[in-house]
């Protein structure tokens, strides 16, 4: 049907609606009497794309507007993790966290300058799986990503970590030494990544030992006891320092006891060097004596008490 016939159509039925009124004197059409009319022209606006139907989206043919389909899900990108403290120079080494904000995720680092990676189960692919914060001691990138599984992984995070000339990483092989009074203690050297030009202790360590002042070792002999008392280790050069924590604890030294040789009558020879007569003792020895003085040419082991000579 053609614009024409739609007008003419809607014309003809307009002028049935007036007659009707005209001739039957009535001031209210009925429904049912007005129907096949208006049935036309719903025909006649449907022909040219129009309705009289409410416009309701999805489902009504006759709507201008087409349906509304649902958009694909997206799938979620997983955030970027955050070093924390950030990336910069520092004097001093840094302990750096990882986190991301996704719940959930895992995250994986590497130190050398690689690119980390990760793959569906999720696993860290290449990197190693971050479980505790990051130490660095010396300019490092250091390079992180976060994985979800049914999520895609976040972009590479990157930190450019530079430490300054600082004393980095002095480190005692223990936290705690216990020593005995009057005794030479076995020289303690920690470890310390950058040359050190000076070595403190804070309070003064215990008479008898002394720290040396490029190493930072501990030696000598303490000649008081003392109960466990905490120390503060400084190394130092021009452009840094650091300090490590260690308790020193130095016991009392007891007399020693049970001093027995494995006879208490010995036969030798006059010019023939005899065999060594060493004795079991409990305790630490200092010092051995003999009263009266040995016989010439035998003497006595000042810390084992063992005689020997000829």
């Amino acid at each position: 049907m053609n614009t024409k016939k739609i007008f003419t159509t809607l014309l003809l039925s307009l002028l049935v609606v007036i007659l009707f009124s005209i001739f039957t004197g009535c001031n209210v059409i009925k429904t049912d009497l007005l129907l096949p009319q208006l049935m036309v022209l719903r025909k006649a606006l449907a022909t040219v794309g129009l309705s009289t139907e409410p416009n309701t989206g999805a489902g009504n043919p006759n709507s201008p507007t087409p349906p509304v389909t649902p958009d694909t899900p997206l799938v979620t990108t997983v955030d970027a993790p955050i070093f924390s403290p950030a990336a910069g120079t520092y004097t001093s080494a840094q302990s750096v966290t990882i986190s991301t904000t996704t719940t959930g995720a895992i995250l994986c680092y590497t130190t050398d300058g690689s690119t980390p990676s990760c793959d569906s189960t999720p696993t860290c692919a290449s990197g190693a799986l971050y479980s505790s914060p990051v130490s660095i001691f010396t300019t490092t990138t250091l390079k992180a990503l976060a994985c979800k599984a049914g999520n895609q992984y976040s972009a590479v995070g990157t930190g450019d970590y530079v430490i300054g000339s600082g004393i980095i990483g002095l480190v005692y092989s223990s936290s705690a030494y216990t020593f005995q009074e009057n005794i030479a203690i076995a020289t303690i050297t920690p470890t310390v990544t950058e040359t050190v030009t000076s070595c403190s202790a804070i309070p003064t360590l215990p008479t008898g030992l002394s720290i040396n002042n490029t190493t930072c070792a501990i030696s000598g002999t303490p000649t008081t006891s003392q109960a466990a008392t905490a120390y503060t280790i400084t190394a130092s050069k021009a452009s840094g320092s650091t300090t490590a924590s260690i308790n020193i604890t130095i016991t009392a030294l007891s007399a020693p006891s049970a001093l027995t040789y494995s006879s208490s009558a010995y036969t030798f020879q006059r010019n023939a060097a005899i065999a060594t007569i060493t004795p079991t003792v409990t305790g630490t020895v200092t010092s051995c004596s003999a009263s009266p003085v040995l016989p010439s040419g035998l003497s006595i082991n000042a810390t084992t008490c063992a005689i020997s000579g000829t």
